[in-house]
């Protein structure tokens, strides 16, 4: 804890964003905890970078949820595939 992995990992994806991957699609940013994924998914949306997260909801922290592209939008009871498709598309970080 606090050798600066997190910011790191946020700035060399937010580079990648704004520079290389510019146009060309979405960049995947992995991690091996559910809750080193969720800190980069909170720093990248502070950074107003488009983002998804893709896993378990029930592994996701709550105030994250709306980023995940597994959970049913309110008032649906499931995802619907091509609301997933897009929100993928659209998203420059998955």
């Amino acid at each position: 804890p606090g050798t600066g992995k997190t910011h790191t990992a946020l700035k060399i994806l937010e580079w990648w964003v704004r520079s290389l991957a510019h146009g060309q699609g979405p960049v995947l940013a992995t991690s091996d905890s559910n809750i080193a994924v969720d800190n980069l998914l909170e720093g990248l949306v502070k950074m107003n970078i488009r983002v998804v997260r893709l896993g378990r909801p029930d592994k996701v922290r709550p105030e994250l949820l709306q980023y995940c592209v597994d959970v049913p939008k309110e008032g649906q009871q499931t995802v619907d595939f091509g609301q997933k498709i897009a929100l993928l598309r659209a998203a420059q970080v998955v």
